[in-house]
């Protein structure tokens, strides 16, 4: 069948429009990826000088061959999961009937419809709600044996004033239930 004009313009918008967002998308990752090779330690793009400075400092760091190497291995095991859950939940779902099967084919291909941000969000939520341990320890109220000028920890050093401890101020409150402050005649705030 002979497409119409229409149909041919219809599939050259489509193809444009297909091209834009693809490249909208993947424009910034084109850029970064450029501009990684940047010589100077100020980021240029283009780049003035091409350099491998920055993947050599990467790697030269401990903590990021650690991490990177942690990453390979947590991404080799889940792959491995995934792959092995995968292919039998694919075999089960082709060749058997059973009840719930378009259930269980709905809920093996959310992922692809549901967005990981609205996953990872809703997972975050879950697991911050299951936390036994409050997520910000520092939020507490202020023990009363913080005062203003020179400050007193609970372990009874004395701070010069406007001094900061390890935590900003004031040392972490011991185990067991939190004092209520009492006011304060001496002015200021106390961290």
């Amino acid at each position: 069948m002979r497409k119409s004009p229409l149909d041919h313009l219809l599939d050259w918008a489509g193809r444009i429009a297909l091209t834009a967002i693809l490249a909208f998308v993947l424009l910034p990752f084109v850029v970064v990826a450029i501009a990684s090779f940047n010589d100077g330690a100020i980021l240029s793009f283009p780049p003035r000088e091409w350099s491998l400075r920055w993947y050599a400092n990467a790697f030269a760091y401990r903590d990021f061959g650690a991490g990177l190497v942690n990453s390979l291995r947590i991404a080799a095991f889940g792959a491995t999961i995934a792959l092995i859950a995968g292919a039998g939940f694919a075999y089960v779902l082709d060749r058997y009937e059973f009840r719930f099967k378009g259930a269980l084919n709905g809920i093996l291909m959310s992922p692809l419809i549901i967005p990981n941000f609205t996953i990872g969000l809703g997972l975050l939520i879950l697991s911050a709600a299951a936390s036994p341990v409050s997520p910000a320890p520092d939020d507490r109220p202020v023990p009363s044996s913080c005062v203003a000028g020179g400050r007193t920890t609970r372990s009874g050093n004395r701070r010069r004033a406007g001094g900061r401890g390890r935590r900003g101020g004031c040392a972490p409150a011991k185990p067991g239930p939190t004092p209520v402050p009492q006011a304060s005649s001496r002015p200021g705030p106390c961290p």
